[in-house]
């Protein structure tokens, strides 16, 4: 842990609550923080469903919005 804070940017490591940090939990935040793959893609389609479900909020039932959903999603 303080190998890769010397290396790269600043690294915060997990507590657990009780103020110990697993060697596992180091090696994890260490990894996502210097890792060049992230979820973007799958966040703004998370995001974007959501906004189609917000709405058509009280406008249709569930046939409807599935339909909107999988067809927004093919674009």
């Amino acid at each position: 842990m303080e190998q890769a804070s010397a290396e790269g940017p600043s690294v915060v490591a997990a507590d657990h609550g009780n103020g110990d940090i697993t060697a596992g939990a180091a090696d994890a935040d260490v990894s996502g923080l210097t890792s060049h793959w992230n979820s973007g893609p799958v966040e703004g389609r998370v995001n974007h469903i959501k906004m189609v479900k917000r709405q058509m909020f009280g406008r249709a039932e569930l046939p409807p919005l599935r339909k909107r959903v999988l067809l927004t999603a093919a674009q």
